[in-house]
């Protein structure tokens, strides 16, 4: 969140940081996701003075809010002071009987970027031909700072977990 704080650091003039703050925040929640963005969530909702920004933002916070509880979330790796999330979409079990073939969503974005819900869809989809499909979230350089070997030991864990 260090790039939040610079900008109100380098620009002086309210509109120039509005427009930085909501660009960046869009972002983000495209880009990142909406986990553990509450604090400049609501500080940019309650300071904004531009209703387009506003309503900007809360479209996709709030699209990716319902997105995400749509589905059951497990933590399956604590580590550095990150909670690692596994989102499970599951057939539904009326329909579905017996064990399921399961298909596992790792997201792209070169180790720098990128976030589980971007296979929320997909992952919707397979349930409904009776899959179990999962989408896992691991650490990034944008996120966590951290490089691809951190990423591929989350998705042996992952696995483990699965």
């Amino acid at each position: 969140m260090a790039d939040w704080h610079t900008i109100e650091t380098t620009f002086k003039n309210q509109e120039v940081i509005e427009y930085w703050k909501q660009k960046y925040l869009y972002y983000h929640i495209d880009n990142l996701g909406i986990k553990n963005i509450d604090e400049i969530y609501n500080d940019f909702i309650s300071s904004s003075k531009n209703p387009d920004y506003k309503i900007k933002i809360q479209d996709i916070y709030e699209s990716s809010e319902k997105e995400r509880a749509s589905h059951i979330i497990e933590t399956y790796k604590n580590i550095d002071r990150f909670q690692l999330e596994m989102h499970l979409f599951l057939p539904e079990s009326n329909v579905f009987k017996g064990n399921r073939p399961t298909i596992v969503y790792f997201h792209g974005g070169s180790w720098s970027e990128g976030k589980p819900d971007w296979f929320f869809n997909p992952a919707k989809e397979y349930t409904k031909q009776g899959w179990v499909a999962v989408a896992v979230e691991y650490r990034i350089k944008g996120r966590q700072g951290t490089y691809p070997f951190d990423a591929v030991k989350d998705a042996k864990s992952a696995i483990r977990w699965l």
